[in-house]
């Protein structure tokens, strides 16, 4: 998956940057090798997915980081873990800690100055009806993200 960046300087004059998803298919090539073949063909910035259910194979997410810094990449989008996106909608200890889980990794991407935290709001066919409880959540979420200057993009909601 290919992305593009705009980004905007000073003095008005706008770039865009080529962007390539860390996960991008070869998962039996190290994350230095992967990182390393990422800035080879010419990528100036890398995605990575923000949770530790690859972190056997692709290094945990503050090692990735630290690689794609180290050579030279920018991190200017996450994607946060999907697996339990229905949580959003649950008034339940599941639904608080998947809230508590997003702002962690907003904070992430606010120290870190990631720019974008990609997330969802169905898990496939798990979904659960649009309801003030998942309202409320959101707007925690966005609430942290506006004080910590990060945009938080939704992907698909074709299930709502």
């Amino acid at each position: 998956m290919l992305y593009y960046w705009f980004r905007t300087f000073e003095r008005g004059l706008a770039f865009m940057l080529l962007g390539q998803n860390f996960r991008f298919g070869y998962y039996s090539y190290s994350p230095e090798e992967r990182i390393a073949a990422i800035k080879k063909a010419g990528f100036d910035s890398v995605m990575f997915w923000w949770g530790n259910e690859f972190d056997s194979c692709d290094g945990t997410k503050e090692y990735r980081y630290e690689l794609a810094v180290k050579a030279g990449l920018q991190v200017s989008t996450v994607h946060f873990p999907s697996t339990n996106a229905h949580f959003l909608w649950l008034n339940s200890d599941e639904g608080t800690c998947y809230v508590r889980e997003m702002v962690s990794a907003v904070h992430d991407c606010g120290r870190l100055h990631i720019k974008n935290l990609v997330m969802h709001t169905t898990r496939k066919f798990l979904t659960v009806p649009p309801n003030q409880t998942g309202l409320e959540h959101l707007q925690k979420v966005l609430t942290e993200a506006e004080s910590e200057g990060v945009k938080i993009a939704i992907e698909n909601t074709r299930f709502l």
